[in-house]
């Protein structure tokens, strides 16, 4: 991605490539926890991960602009907090528009994710030397 926005934007905008990759690092934290500890505990889970990545990708505008979408279907990016991840990156590499909610969303996932996920991560540490 740095790349990228350094040959479309210039180089003066690598910096904000970075500071993007490092905040994108930070909000999937709480999920990395939760995924972590449940994989950890419910085996057979590991084999659902790559069906739910492939169905994500596919409901995140990655390969496809939002403006795209059916009208019918537009609700459907609301819901999912990927879509307003993936709408600040195109803002950031196109220069276009994003509104505060592209950042509010996610915002308020990972404020409500990172509590519960630090807590179980915490409880369930003395016991993860026992399952591995």
């Amino acid at each position: 991605m740095v790349i990228t926005v350094g040959i479309l934007q210039g180089p003066g905008a690598i910096p904000i490539a970075i500071l993007t990759v490092i905040l994108l690092a930070i909000w999937l934290l709480p999920l990395c926890y939760l995924l972590a500890i449940i994989a950890l505990f419910l085996k057979d889970i590991g084999q659902f991960f790559p069906f739910l990545i492939t169905i994500t990708l596919y409901l995140t505008p990655i390969l496809y602009m939002p403006s795209q979408m059916p009208e019918q279907m537009q609700w459907a990016l609301i819901l999912n907090p990927a879509a307003d991840i993936i709408a600040l990156v195109h803002a950031a590499i196109q220069g276009m528009d994003w509104n505060y909610g592209n950042v509010l969303r996610p915002l308020g996932l990972w404020l409500l994710l990172l509590g519960p996920a630090w807590v179980l991560f915490h409880r369930a540490e003395p016991h993860i030397r026992e399952v591995l």
